[in-house]
């Protein structure tokens, strides 16, 4: 456990130095702040379920050049494979070439759109999206270059956050969402009635929701899944906990406002609530959790923007530092029930 919270604190401090640079300098920084965290997760052993999965790609593409099981393997984690094994046959440095390159995209959507790009960084940590990153890893990389596409579209650059879509499909194909997602999440706008109206007919909904999903994944390359033990519905409570905090913290600091009806205001709103809407979707719907990847992160920046709402820096300090020490704890209490506290050095297993 000790070392999940040294790298934190030591990418904290790295992130504070990210925010006292201007320019070119600036981003040596971000880039290096994602080094001790990725070599974390390029040396640890058997963390995560699909650890002997990724290891096992890796030594297969080694021996003949692809990998190949239910379904094809994406392209791009395929290709990256192969650029690692041209300089060596050591998984963990693609391990921590993955790592890094989710650090980093993280970190720089942060840069360019949080309202407190510290406290951005350090939730990677404390809500628990670093742990869950070492498991995952294709669809992490995907959701990481996403999350970094809705940045540009907050800036207003659509064409670039369709095209870094594109580049995750390479990595995941259920990135295809997040395409959609660019093309219509800043075209409209929810205010609070609006809003609980919506998940009100979710939660009323949910059974013709189970009955869509499982029809539209039965016409696709995973159909696979619905004879599989993995499709079961698997409510996800601390994900669940955190959205349903975060909306609620947004509507009474008043995001949900009309009054504000910018692009920003709408892609911040609309994404904030579909995380509450992907949570919820768990109790209805199996393999959800993989749609919360594309969407739950978002947390990451819409907490700050709302806590951005209250004027008084020391109330906007002390509930800032609330939710932290919240979803820290529940983030620790989470590591110790699934075992996934340990992290150690191959050699020394």
């Amino acid at each position: 456990m000790a070392e999940y919270f040294a790298v934190g604190i030591i990418t904290a401090c790295m992130a504070y130095l990210t925010t006292q640079f201007r320019g070119k300098i600036r981003y040596l920084f971000l880039g290096l702040s994602g080094v001790p965290s990725a070599w974390l997760a390029a040396v640890r052993y058997g963390i995560g379920p699909d650890f002997s999965l990724y290891v096992r790609i890796f030594d297969m593409i080694n021996l003949t050049g692809r990998f190949f099981s239910v379904k094809e393997l994406e392209p791009g984690y395929t290709a990256l494979n192969r650029l690692v094994l041209l300089f060596t046959d050591d998984y963990k440095v693609l391990f921590f070439i993955v790592a890094w390159l989710i650090s980093s995209f993280f970190f720089l959507g942060f840069l360019k759109i949080s309202k407190k790009y510290v406290f951005s960084v350090v939730s990677f940590f404390s809500m628990g999206f670093y742990c869950d990153s070492l498991n995952g890893l294709r669809q992490y990389i995907a959701a990481a270059i996403t999350f970094y596409s809705l940045s540009c579209l907050v800036k207003g650059e659509r064409g670039r956050a369709i095209a870094l879509c594109l580049v995750a499909m390479l990595f995941h194909q259920s990135a295809l969402i997040m395409l959609i997602v660019c093309l219509a999440v800043d075209k409209f706008s929810l205010n609070s009635w609006k809003a609980i109206a919506l998940v009100a007919a979710l939660l009323l909904g949910g059974n013709l929701i189970y009955d869509f999903v499982t029809g539209l994944i039965s016409s696709t390359r995973y159909s696979y899944y619905l004879g599989s033990v993995e499709y079961v519905v698997e409510p996800t409570l601390g994900t669940t906990v955190l959205t349903s905090a975060s909306v609620i913290v947004a509507v009474a600091l008043g995001v949900y406002k009309e009054s504000d009806d910018s692009r920003e205001s709408r892609v911040f709103k609309n994404m904030g609530l579909l995380a509450l809407i992907s949570a919820l979707l768990s109790f209805f719907v199996p393999l959800a959790l993989r749609v919360q990847y594309y969407f739950v992160p978002f947390e990451m920046v819409f907490l700050p923007y709302a806590i951005s709402n209250l004027k008084n820096r020391n109330a906007a300090f002390l509930l800032g530092a609330g939710l932290f020490l919240t979803f820290l704890g529940m983030n620790v209490v989470g590591m110790v029930f699934n075992g996934w506290y340990g992290a150690y050095p191959y050699q020394m297993v």
